[in-house]
């Protein structure tokens, strides 16, 4: 079975944020953000709209998860506000322990820890 199958029992795309090709520090720092299917492959890769627009980018962010119908992203670290807007769309967050694993270690459940409230931002 697939890392990214075994993540949530209901299938839908993942949302990694990356940058220079690794898990980013931060969710809205990111170069970049890659979407998997449940089966794991890499159905697009995107700039991360956060990086450079402020607010409203941060709000195309979000605007392009919905439109891959992302379930799930995996960080290394999130603000609250974010975290909480997350939340609120029904997307469900999971905190990487380590950034510098490769995939598919990265998505090992070992490795995942869930957000479930803004406060852990």
């Amino acid at each position: 079975m697939n890392a990214v199958t075994t993540m949530t029992t209901n299938p839908s795309n993942s949302a990694l944020m990356l940058s220079q090709g690794l898990l980013a520090g931060h969710f809205t720092r990111a170069e970049q953000l890659q979407i998997l299917n449940p089966e794991g492959n890499v159905i697009a890769t995107l700039t991360n709209p956060a990086v450079a627009e402020g607010c409203h980018g941060k709000q195309a962010l979000l605007d392009a998860l919905a439109h891959h119908q992302v379930g799930q992203v995996v960080v290394r670290n999130i603000g609250e506000r974010m975290l909480g807007r997350l939340l609120a769309a029904n997307i469900r967050v999971l905190q990487c322990r380590s950034a510098r694993l490769p995939l598919p270690a990265l998505l090992a459940p070992a490795n995942l820890q869930p957000l479930t409230e803004a406060s852990q931002g």
